[in-house]
């Protein structure tokens, strides 16, 4: 009987890797993990703050709809207000003029002090008794008296102030505003306006 020869051991060929393969991962590995390391950097100084939504001017009252949360980057040192603070700065005055699309920087918005020997008084003005410039608070202003041809004889009356709130206007075109001035002078504002008898005039800073 013949004995058939032993198969010859099968021979295992290894793949071959290809170059370009290989150093195609190696980039895809980096580039992922420089990838994950700038969302976690970025991630890691996003910080929410309260910015403008809209224009406000010193001496304005700060409304929900003139706020609005923006994320930012690293704020350099600037002492934002968080947006976890926004309701607390709805009804505050804005202390400087606040931009539409700025952030609202800490100290920016409050209650105004009344300066120390000094009275507010609210005056209205009709077209013409008034600048038609834009008069924000703390602008300084000359408040004098406008008595009528008939008033023969009335000491005239100018007073110094300074505008304590920005003129709003009435529904029948004229202004309204808070200045202060000299306590020792605010009756005689007070009773100058009620009669309708006041012009106001811009002071030269």
């Amino acid at each position: 009987m013949t004995v058939p020869p032993s198969a010859a051991p099968a021979r295992h060929l290894r793949a071959r890797r290809n170059p370009r393969w290989i150093a195609a991962g190696i980039l895809a590995i980096c580039l992922g993990a420089v990838g994950s390391l700038l969302l976690y950097s970025r991630a890691a100084t996003a910080n929410v703050v309260v910015a403008m939504a809209a224009t406000v001017m010193r001496g304005e009252v700060v409304d929900a709809d003139d706020l609005v949360q923006m994320t930012v980057g690293h704020l350099g040192g600037m002492r934002a207000v968080p947006s976890a603070r926004l309701t607390d700065l709805v009804g505050q005055e804005a202390l400087v003029d606040l931009p539409a699309g700025s952030i609202v920087l800490e100290g920016t918005t409050g209650t105004s002090e009344q300066p120390a020997g000094r009275a507010q008084v609210g005056i209205r003005l009709p077209l013409g008794r008034l600048p038609v410039a834009a008069l924000p608070r703390g602008t300084p202003v000359r408040i004098i008296s406008v008595p009528p041809p008939d008033a023969a004889g009335t000491s005239p009356v100018s007073v110094r102030g300074t505008v304590a709130s920005a003129p709003l206007e009435t529904a029948d075109g004229a202004r309204v505003l808070d200045v202060w001035v000299p306590a020792a002078s605010a009756e005689t504002v007070a009773r100058l306006a009620a009669v309708d008898q006041l012009a106001l005039i811009l002071e030269a800073p």
